[in-house]
């Protein structure tokens, strides 16, 4: 009885407010999204998500209010329904946003129809092996582990989780290998930098995290920290995502396609090499050579965006290629091979103007980096000194001579 008076105060005082606000909330942000006339395509499936998440709430909250007989029931049937649509719209938000080209009507339909078979199965199992003379609470499970409505939550339940737990791994493999591409293509990382996703997976894992807890343990604790998430959750989110920067996205080339346009530029050096070029024998010689080259007579590290494709297009060769080249000739990606030669022209700027004197934005600038944070810290791994702490050893050294 004691229990019964908690949920019905719950429910007509706080508890409403706890489900509206985040209701409200998800409505709110995913129209704002829409309402933006240059919201992007990966900003459509974050509105998608955010109002589906609305309806699936308000669906939640009217069955569990007016319908649910046993309100500290757990794993009712449109909870986890609810739950893997929305999880799909994350999935497919992550994916627009740093894999756009395999997200084909194919690719959604594949996994909505996933979503539909589990949703179908579970339905059914539910609809004859359910027991609705029982409340399937964790004392029920406790105590009868084999009666047929305890199997069939708890197959819902790990059905969830393993769905759950897919889509964040596959983001997170995205995410760093989204990361490793930056750092492969591209020689800076200001304003292109994918910090904000991580942000976005820690929150949507946050935001499943509590979903599940309200879903296994319908109490009235588990119900305040799923509103109270919930609302704080949809708020980061929408503001991460209507800010979101610039993410390059990847050419995505199958592999065969990559293996022949290496095949194709080794071929095309080969007819270059001249007989008597003895010392340039195999075409990565005379590419890594041309690349050396290319830097220290051009000095192309002084743009600050300078690419990888800017570098293959002025030695005329392919992205893919070079790539390869750098990472293994010099065992390094393309970020950190531009940055050292970045840091040694600033070295050499230190080492040309007047002893003593500091670390000036505008050398900073002239050696082709964008930040001075980006610069310090490339310069402490390079040289294993701060910029100040190596100038301070240069006039030490210069003083004792």
């Amino acid at each position: 009885m004691h229990n019964a008076t908690l949920f019905n105060d719950y429910y007509h005082d706080l508890g409403v407010y706890l489900y509206v606000i985040p209701i409200i909330s998800a409505f709110w942000a995913g129209f704002a999204l829409l309402a933006n006339k240059q919201h992007s395509r990966s900003q459509k499936y974050l509105a998608a998500y955010l109002i589906a998440l609305g309806f699936g709430m308000i669906f939640s909250f009217c069955y569990d209010r007016y319908t649910a007989e046993y309100k500290t029931e757990i794993l009712r049937v449109l909870n986890p329904l609810v739950s893997i649509f929305c999880s799909m719209f994350v999935l497919f938000y992550m994916t627009s946003l740093m894999q756009p080209k395999i997200l084909t009507r194919k690719y959604i339909l594949s996994f909505l129809t996933g979503a539909a078979l589990f949703s179908a199965l579970f339905v059914v199992l539910e609809v004859f092996f359910g027991d609705t003379t029982h409340t399937v609470s964790w004392e029920m499970i406790a105590e009868e582990t084999t009666h047929p409505a305890v199997i069939v939550r708890l197959l819902a339940l790990a059905g969830l989780v393993f769905f759950e737990l897919y889509i964040a791994i596959r983001s997170l493999t995205m995410y760093f290998r989204h990361k490793k591409f930056i750092r492969e293509a591209y020689s800076y990382e200001e304003d292109i930098n994918l910090n904000w996703i991580g942000w976005c997976i820690a929150l949507f894992a946050v935001f499943g995290v509590s979903d599940l807890l309200w879903m296994s343990h319908s109490s009235i604790l588990a119900k305040i920290m799923f509103g109270v998430l919930c609302t704080i959750s949809i708020a980061a989110i929408f503001w991460l995502g209507f800010r979101q920067e610039e993410v390059p996205t990847e050419e995505c080339l199958p592999e065969n396609t990559a293996e022949k346009e290496i095949e194709e530029t080794t071929k095309e050096l080969h007819s270059k090499v001249q007989p008597d070029e003895s010392v340039y024998r195999y075409p990565m010689d005379r590419m890594k050579h041309a690349l050396k080259e290319y830097f220290e007579q051009e000095r192309p590290y002084l743009d600050p965006e300078l690419s990888l494709g800017d570098v293959a297009q002025a030695l005329h060769t392919n992205k893919t290629y070079l790539s390869q080249l750098i990472n293994g000739e010099f065992q390094m990606n393309f970020y950190t091979f531009v940055n050292q030669y970045r840091i040694q022209h600033a070295i050499d700027l230190i080492r040309s103007q007047q002893e003593g004197k500091p670390v000036t934005a505008q050398l900073i600038t002239d050696s082709g980096f964008k930040s001075r944070s980006v610069f310090y810290k490339q310069f402490r791994e390079s040289t294993g000194y701060s910029p100040s702490d190596y100038i301070k050893q240069l006039k030490e050294t210069s003083e004792s001579q």
